[in-house]
């Protein structure tokens, strides 16, 4: 898990880099950090004992779905979130490793 985690701070430190670049042109970057997402492929190759691991750790008592991310992502491209930038969006059942 160590490995997979330091791979995530680069790309929120790039969002928040690259809005502070191009903000000034109007432009804003965000990430969306998704959580464990039940689709077939995923729920296919993952062992239940990690599902069930995952599952102990998320705050909501369910796996997100991939409509899930998608409306993260709707929300962030749209008018309602002019304002924001440089963010991450956590969209993950409230997981905290």
């Amino acid at each position: 898990m160590p490995i997979y985690f330091s791979t995530k701070a680069p790309v929120e430190v790039m969002v928040r880099s690259l809005a502070a670049e191009f903000g000034g042109r109007g432009v804003r970057v965000n990430c969306v950090s998704a959580g464990l997402v039940e689709t077939d492929s995923e729920m296919r190759t993952m062992t239940e004992e990690f599902r069930n691991y995952v599952m102990s750790l998320n705050l909501l008592p369910y796996f997100g779905e991939p409509e899930d991310i998608a409306s993260a992502c709707v929300y962030l491209t749209s008018d309602e979130a002019a304002y924001v930038t440089g963010t991450t969006l956590c969209v993950n059942g409230g997981v905290s490793f």
